[in-house]
């Protein structure tokens, strides 16, 4: 906890400005530190001291899931991702990762409705109004760490069900990790983003006519450090 209080002060004094020496506000923070109890802690910031009150609220959640399918204590749940039913919110779902077999599907009190065994599923995002088999669905897009690809389902908006697996595309990423959705505001064209564990990053392209998909890579970097977790801002075309 000191060490990051520290580090904390230091980043604050860079963004500020501040232009006393590193090592005298080091000095002074541990002082402080050591002369506090287990009621507070302080800030020394521009020769003033802040004491401050242990937290005593918590965040709690409202609703839950029901457990995911797992070991005790094994890491297993990891990224949801939401579909709003617009026609009918109450029929809205939430699907889940497990890294340790595919993908949970809930309704929005957390009752599990479906459990889609698929590998090792990381992360997830959808899309609405794909077009597929004749039919508007919802199509969904997994990062799937034990075939190293991208695992495609869909959610059939009449029957409100997840489908299992209906194609893995091959990434060229050595461990894939974290993934997104993308749709084109410009010309409605669906993408998804892969990043992988050593910073690479593909955008795929996905369609369907003629009953196939049909996939390609339209652009690959690479970050400089490792990254997971992605969103794609359909209305300005912004991939954070």
């Amino acid at each position: 906890m000191k060490s990051i209080l520290i580090s904390c002060v230091l980043l604050i004094m860079i963004l500020f400005g501040c232009s006393q020496n590193k090592k005298e506000y080091v000095s002074s923070l541990e002082k402080y530190w050591s002369s506090l109890d287990s009621s507070g802690f302080s800030l020394y910031l521009g020769g003033t001291i802040q004491k401050s009150k242990i937290f005593t609220k918590h965040i709690t959640a409202d609703l839950e899931t029901d457990q995911v399918l797992s070991d005790y204590k094994v890491d297993a749940a990891d990224d949801p991702a939401i579909w709003v039913n617009l026609d009918n919110p109450e029929k809205s779902l939430v699907l889940g990762t497990n890294k340790k077999g595919g993908v949970h599907v809930y309704d929005i009190k957390g009752d599990e409705l479906q459990y889609i065994k698929a590998g090792c599923i990381n992360n997830i995002d959808l899309r609405d109004n794909f077009k597929y088999n004749g039919n508007e669905v919802v199509i969904v897009a997994a990062s799937n760490c034990t075939l190293n690809s991208i695992s495609l389902f869909y959610i059939d908006k009449v029957k409100n069900q997840l489908s299992d697996t209906i194609l893995n595309i091959q990434s060229k990423i050595p461990m894939v990790y974290g993934i997104c959705m993308y749709k084109s505001k410009a010309t409605g064209n669906y993408y998804v983003f892969l990043n992988g564990e050593a910073g690479d990053v593909e955008q795929w392209e996905v369609s369907y006519s003629d009953d196939q998909f049909r996939t390609k890579i339209v652009r690959q970097f690479k970050v400089s450090s490792r990254p997971e977790g992605m969103v794609a801002d359909d209305e300005n075309g912004v991939l954070y």
